[in-house]
């Protein structure tokens, strides 16, 4: 019965930890559990100390998570995009959450939202760039992409304008190196 009791014990434990890391992140639970004023349960303990350590041989961890940003597992993360605010783009029509940053390769995550009759820019790609629709209809290079719709553009290709006459969403993976070029380059 004991050995009941301890396992119950333990999965409530584990479940407080889980939103404790929700709530306030990684790097502050993490403090709480190598705080003598907090001390955790053993095994939660030894897991993070564990988890730190690893951290430190692997690749680096990044500093910081989008807005939604979840830690699962170590070297897993999910973006709750309900809890990610929507950003206007510097171009008009556009809005768009960032779902990842990769600083060392140059790249973003985006979730890009066309407003009915937008236009993001003619641009030569300076890395491989991947987009998915998600809802509505994109034009790509004369190409009407509609929603489960996929674009793969490689380095140095040009991208015609992309509009959407209708609306639409897509998941767009991008460089940093792209450039924006004039419609008659």
């Amino acid at each position: 019965m004991d050995d009941v009791n301890d396992r119950t014990n333990d999965d409530t434990n584990d479940r407080e930890w889980l939103e404790l890391r929700s709530e306030f992140g990684d790097a502050t639970v993490d403090a709480l559990a190598l705080s003598t004023a907090a001390a955790p349960p053993a095994h939660l303990k030894a897991r993070i100390l564990s988890r730190v350590a690893s951290d430190s041989e692997g690749a680096p961890r990044p500093a910081s998570l989008p807005p939604g940003g979840r830690r699962i597992l170590p070297g897993v993360s999910a973006v709750l995009v309900a809890d990610v605010p929507w950003m206007p783009a510097a171009l008009p029509g556009l809005d768009f959450k960032i779902l990842h940053r990769d600083d060392a390769r140059g790249y973003t995550t985006r979730l890009l939202r066309f407003a009915p009759g937008s236009t993001y820019p003619s641009h030569r790609h300076g890395a491989t760039e991947e987009v998915f629709i998600v809802s509505g209809s994109v034009v790509l290079n004369g190409v009407t992409l509609r929603a489960g719709d996929y674009c793969r553009s490689e380095p140095g290709t040009l991208e015609t304008a992309a509009f959407s006459t209708e609306g639409g969403m897509a998941i767009i993976v991008s460089s940093d190196a792209d450039q924006f070029v004039s419609a008659e380059a």
